[in-house]
């Protein structure tokens, strides 16, 4: 029996009808091991990719370092995950409750249900920053402690969440009752590039950067995890939906004005953060036919064999997610789950809650909800339990969540930031340990076809590509409008005084990032028609198409070694060359912006399009416009950028 532990009843209850296996994956029995042949340091950190399993990995480590240990979470929904995970190690965990006069709180000694002695703790930093004296008391009187400190970017010199360790911290001890730091994130570093305690600083509350000692730290990148055997985490197939986004704005005059952009267009950060917004709305058609092909997805991965595949969708705000909801209920049948700080249900209606007259924003709890075993739940807890597809929400299910059965992801958030990304990532990366051995377990994740998402999805699939060839050769970030975006699409402006207004959002399938490469629509229509899994089908009818062997514009059986290429179809030529000219000329109209030619984006536009007007009588939107003037255009367009680009930062920076 690999865990032949003896269990409390709520560690009996958390294993259902069947035993918790504890056995580690390999890099995790690595990492115990490295903590262990360092001499047990006084910190060290674990940085493995989200989803990859670091909490299993900690409290085999607590386990081993037998210290009384306390563990701080960033929210309160992991907290009963790393109560299992503990437990399953055989560590039982205190309870906080009510002091003797009510006044105060009081760290219990025993486990409440079996009255073993107690060995850890866990709670959130937000409620250890309200109660500073419960860390305080554990340092002082539980004896030699070991401190893990989950998702530690949420720390930051000054921040509320240290405060309690700084308070705690005259009674860390000395010699052998040091207390020793175990540091968890799958993204180690903080978008504000501020030093993060314990690993970017020689002590833990000072200024000086210089991270942890290179054998104090285990580095697991997504690229390691999906290449390990067996694999720590899924592959991943990025679909990208594309479209025109338009929207009207006030002018300085009073009047209003109609603007548009394409997603993957080369925009200002004041254009693309428009875009963005409005580009998600619910009443807009790309999230419509974002969610439609999330939801045959995951039928069709129901239909492979996969029995309770899940779907999560994050949204920008609780408004948005409620309209998301209902876009849901028109899509499918089954129930759809919302999980916001407002507004959360297990079973929305259309429109649910009521919306609050302060904020505009829906609200209505569904608090605790019963679950199978007859306990309390949230309703995260009855989604993972349930057989519907589709969870709502808008940051509650990022760091640290466990819903193993979460296949698909829509991405129609606003905020663009590495961290954040691999977070929601991790969600849906994990595999799920119940499943048959050698089940797929690809996830997909479904992104806007913008700049800034497509880098994001190719350098996930270049780290996944880059570990497999070479296993085969042997803080918080901002959530509404007003706040800075991280942007990487480049441009200039400011932010504009008037109010903008969302008039109209359409979508159009515009390939997959997959394997290191990005695969255009024409790609992925042929890789469909095969009937094989996508990630088995890619990689052969990509060396096909190398080889020159097939052929876009007809039925991948028409093509063959033995036939030659049919010509493609004279339209999809068409209107392949005059994508690609409207391209060309929105990346040079940002080329000219970014040197200063022009004062906004939308001004070199219109010049540029005029330009080429110009140049060769049409316009590259005239639907009249030949194949040959697109394709000259184009070529035309291309030479201009290169001159652009080289007469404001040289010919050696040129990236064409």
């Amino acid at each position: 029996m690999p865990n032949g532990l003896a269990k409390c009843p709520p560690c009996n209850l958390s294993k259902g009808n069947r035993m918790i296996s504890v056995t580690l994956l390999p890099w995790q029995e690595d990492a115990v091991n490295q903590y262990a042949a360092a001499g047990f340091p006084p910190r060290f950190l674990l940085a493995a990719v989200p989803g990859g399993g670091k909490t299993k990995t900690a409290a085999a480590i607590a386990a081993k370092v037998g210290r009384f240990t306390v563990v701080l979470v960033p929210q309160a929904d992991i907290v009963s995950d790393w109560r299992a995970d503990l437990h399953a190690r055989g560590i039982c965990t205190a309870d906080i409750r009510k002091g003797k006069e009510g006044r105060s709180l009081a760290i219990g000694s025993v486990c409440p249900a079996c009255g073993r002695p107690a060995t850890a703790l866990v709670m959130t930093y937000a409620f250890s920053a309200s109660n500073p004296e419960i860390l305080c008391k554990v340092m002082r009187d539980r004896g030699p402690v070991l401190l893990v400190l989950d998702e530690i970017h949420h720390l930051r010199d000054g921040g509320a969440t240290l405060a309690p360790i700084q308070a705690a911290w005259p009674f860390a001890g000395e010699g052998d009752r040091q207390v020793r730091v175990l540091a968890l994130s799958g993204t180690p570093f903080r978008t504000d590039e501020e030093p993060v305690p314990f690993i970017h600083t020689p002590g833990p509350f000072k200024d000086e950067r210089a991270m942890i000692p290179d054998d104090w730290v285990v580095d697991y990148s997504y690229g390691k995890a999906v290449a390990d055997k067996p694999a720590a985490v899924t592959q991943v197939i990025f679909e990208r939906f594309d479209g025109d986004v338009e929207w009207d704005e006030s002018q300085d005059d009073g009047s209003r004005k109609e603007k548009s952009a394409r997603w993957s267009g080369v925009h200002g950060k004041e254009t693309a953060r428009k875009v963005r917004r409005h580009g998600v709305n619910p009443n807009g058609d790309w999230l419509r036919k974002v969610l439609i092909a999330g939801d045959a997805k995951a039928e069709e991965l129901r239909a492979s064999g996969d029995p309770r595949p899940g779907a999560l969708v994050i949204c920008r705000s609780t408004n948005d997610a409620v309209g998301t909801a209902d876009l849901l209920l028109a899509i499918q049948q089954r129930p759809v789950f919302v999980y916001t700080e407002s507004y959360s249900t297990c079973n929305h209606r259309r429109s649910g809650g009521r919306i609050n007259e302060r904020t505009g924003e829906r609200v209505g709890n569904q608090i605790t909800v019963k679950l199978r075993d007859g306990t309390d739940g949230s309703v995260l807890d009855a989604f993972k339990e349930s057989d519907a597809v589709w969870l709502v929400t808008v940051r509650k299910v990022s760091e640290g969540v466990s819903v193993p059965r979460l296949r698909v992801l829509v991405y129609a958030a606003i905020i663009r930031t590495w961290l954040f990304f691999m977070q929601v990532l991790g969600r849906v990366i994990r595999i799920d340990r119940t499943r048959s051995k050698g089940a797929d377990q690809t996830a997909w994740v479904f992104i806007p076809d913008e700049e800034q998402m497509r880098q994001f999805a190719g350098t996930i699939e270049q780290q996944a590509a880059a570990a497999l060839v070479q296993g085969a050769l042997i803080d918080e970030e901002p959530e509404d409008d007003d706040q800075t975006i991280t942007c990487f699409t480049g441009g200039g402006g400011t932010r504009g005084t008037g109010r903008d207004q969302f008039l109209r959002s359409d979508a159009e399938y515009a390939g997959a990032t997959y394997a290191g490469k990005m695969h255009d629509a024409d790609f992925m229509e042929i890789v469909r028609r095969t009937n094989r899994p996508e990630a088995e089908a890619i990689p052969v009818v990509r060396a096909l198409a190398e080889q020159g062997l097939l052929n876009f514009g007809s039925d991948p059986e028409e093509s063959s070694s033995a036939s030659p290429v049919q010509p493609e179809d004279p339209h999809k030529q068409r209107n392949r060359a005059v994508k690609g000219l409207r391209d060309k000329t929105e990346s040079w109209a940002g080329i000219r912006q970014k040197a200063g030619e022009f004062r906004t984006y939308q001004e070199a536009i219109r010049v540029c399009h005029a330009q080429v007007g110009g140049e060769f009588g049409t316009r590259a939107d005239n639907p009249d416009i030949t194949l040959e003037q697109a394709e000259k255009a184009k070529a035309w367009v291309a030479e201009r950028m290169r001159e652009a680009y080289e007469a404001r930062w040289g010919r050696d920076a040129l990236p064409f």
